[in-house]
């Protein structure tokens, strides 16, 4: 029996994505394909095309959902929040002293993900991305 969480269910597949981030008064825009495949019901498998130095960047994300409770994790990094209609709203601390808060909007075929990285009670870093399903 499939024990997939609706957050994975609906990531899992393939994504075209467009983000802007604004790092040190300074705006990057970047396009890139990318895939997300369910290794089990709570930990996809993520590969961003290109995006590691022109390579392709694989690491695997678990997604905890108990109740409306959620936790995700990827390398040492873990945030906690909640799950509510169709939004994820989560937050934690990096070990250099930041602090992370991400907001994911499923809708339809496409999601929105927002990043804010905290240092001294000011965002020094922000990143807005859309993406949309491709066909498979």
């Amino acid at each position: 029996m499939d024990k997939s969480n609706p957050i994975v269910t609906f990531l899992e597949g393939s994504w075209h994505c467009e983000t802007v981030r604004v790092h040190d008064g300074e705006v990057f825009k970047t396009a890139y394909d990318e895939t997300m495949r369910k290794i089990d019901g709570h930990t996809l498998e993520i590969t961003a095309y290109g995006m590691n130095n022109g390579k392709d960047l694989t690491k695997p994300m678990k997604i905890v959902l108990e109740g409306c409770n959620v936790t995700l994790a990827q390398d040492s990094f873990m945030a906690r929040g909640s799950f509510k209609g169709n939004v994820v709203k989560v937050s934690g601390n990096t070990e250099d002293g930041n602090h992370h808060r991400l907001k994911i909007v499923l809708m339809d075929n496409v999601f929105i993900y927002q990043s804010d990285v905290w240092r001294n009670d000011t965002i020094v870093d922000t990143q807005w991305s859309h993406l949309r399903r491709l066909e498979e």
